[in-house]
């Protein structure tokens, strides 16, 4: 019985597993870069829809290692500073164990799309985090405005 409550439990909400686009080779061109670390970083690709990256700069592989699905997070604060947009509180991911790896030299960028969230008029402060189970959260952030 107990094993059937935790199935149905888990099939509830929005599952959704992110694929991250791990990729190798040439770095954007207005990019701070420096030897020897991970970099984050968010980049606007059209109006209110943006890519998080996190580029492994150590030349050593990198693991991380998560608890589900969910890969990354990230939140919009108002100019106030408040949270009005938690992603992880609006989606369910599913309950598997799971690692990145990334090799030196490769990134991992996962699309944000904040079209859908009903903001305001203003400005906000969209930062980003992987969600691994230890270690570093790498997380990036960057500012817009909805007209």
């Amino acid at each position: 019985m107990f094993i059937i409550v935790i199935f149905f439990l888990a099939g509830c909400g929005t599952a959704r597993e992110v694929e991250p686009v791990v990729s190798s080779g040439q770095k954007e061109g207005n990019m701070e870069t420096g030897q020897g670390e991970v970099i984050s970083h968010i980049q606007e690709v059209s109006p209110l829809l943006f890519q998080y990256h996190v580029i492994n700069e150590t030349g050593k592989d990198i693991t991380l290692d998560f608890t589900s699905s969910q890969r990354f997070d990230y939140s919009i604060k108002n100019s106030n500073g408040e949270v009005v947009f938690l992603f992880s509180s609006v989606t369910s991911f599913l309950q598997v164990v799971g690692k990145e790896v990334l090799s030196g030299g490769d990134q991992l960028s996962y699309d944000i799309n904040v079209k859908d969230v009903e903001l305001s008029r203003g400005k906000y402060t969209l930062t980003a985090w992987m969600t691994p189970k230890t270690g570093k959260a790498y997380s990036a952030s960057v500012t817009f405005s909805v007209e």
